[in-house]
């Protein structure tokens, strides 16, 4: 058995093929290192019930002192089945909740109304999260449950 040296025969471009895909290794790797640096809070939106969407979102390492929700439909109300956050409506489309006690939580919660039907169109409901947390607001998008 004969062992070919880097630049004799195929060793050169297999050792090339080495290098690229070790460097696109390490470029996913840092990629996804900054990502998830960059994402402090995610969330999810479900259907309660016809008209009812349940919001939530949690921010890692982060407490969440009040957070603004906005959506890309008129919101009927939201609030607060815990009571950890008071909820009041800015616009036809926002509300406000803010933390009613002092305990550090990473998570937020709230019941939105939405009319029906929910997903005119095949559009899905667009809900815009300002999380209010301790580096400062911080806003993500959850997609709607259609």
């Amino acid at each position: 058995m004969q062992l070919l040296k880097i630049g004799e025969g195929r060793g050169l471009p297999a050792a090339l093929l080495v290098v690229f895909l070790l460097g696109l290794t390490s470029a996913a790797i840092a990629h996804g290192a900054a990502r998830a640096s960059l994402d402090r809070c995610a969330g999810r939106a479900t259907r309660v019930r016809p008209g009812r969407v349940r919001v939530f979102f949690l921010c890692v390492d982060e407490p969440v002192f009040g957070f603004g929700i906005q959506a890309s439909r008129r919101l009927l109300y939201a609030h607060d089945d815990s009571g950890l956050y008071g909820c009041g409506r800015r616009a036809s489309k926002e509300f406000e909740c803010s933390q009613e006690h002092s305990d550090e939580i990473s998570e937020g919660f709230a019941s939105i109304g939405v009319s029906e039907p929910l997903c005119p169109r095949a559009r899905h409901l667009a809900i815009h999260v300002t999380a209010q947390i301790q580096t400062g607001p911080y806003t993500f998008l959850i997609r709607g449950p259609c």
